[in-house]
């Protein structure tokens, strides 16, 4: 086993580092839908200044982006249009009557060892959500979803993270 790898899309290197690095870090969008199994969420997002927050909006939900996330993007150059990718285990599960920023139907649990896939149907596309252990919902349910925004991925237009 290596201590690194090197992810490489039409023959070009997109990145190298040790296995952590480039699954909790990924250079580029490519990189990030690349790596990891289920592949992450991928939403289409406009950030919005408002109000001293900075907010990202899209079809499916409007949230605030956490503050130390928020201070990095605001001074980043750039479109303000990004695709917001979540790893399945960065969202979490809660009651349908919780306010949150995202709901959806379960369309389908399945238990894989020490995890549970949860499917959701959410807008254009089905939201891929890991819990652990036995899922505590069933196919049916109406839930919402919490997306763990501080573990998210703020991908530019260009692709680069």
């Amino acid at each position: 086993m290596g201590d690194k790898i090197a992810i490489m899309h039409n023959g070009v290197v997109q990145q190298v580092g040790t296995p952590y690095e480039v699954y909790h870090q990924p250079a580029n969008l490519f990189v990030g839908s690349f790596i990891g199994l289920p592949q992450i969420n991928r939403f289409d997002c406009e950030l919005q200044a408002s109000g001293g927050d900075l907010r990202l909006a899209s079809a499916e939900f409007n949230a605030i982006v956490p503050q130390p996330v928020a201070a990095r993007l605001a001074t980043s150059a750039g479109s303000r249009r990004i695709t917001l990718g979540l790893r399945p285990e960065f969202i979490g599960i809660a009651g349908a009557d919780a306010a949150r920023p995202a709901s959806g139907s379960v369309k389908l649990v399945e238990l894989m060892g020490s995890r549970s896939l949860v499917l959701v149907e959410h807008g254009a596309e089905d939201l891929r959500v890991l819990v652990q252990g036995a899922s505590p919902v069933a196919e049916g349910d109406k839930v919402s979803l919490i997306p763990d925004l501080a573990r998210a991925f703020y991908f530019a237009e260009d692709g680069k993270n």
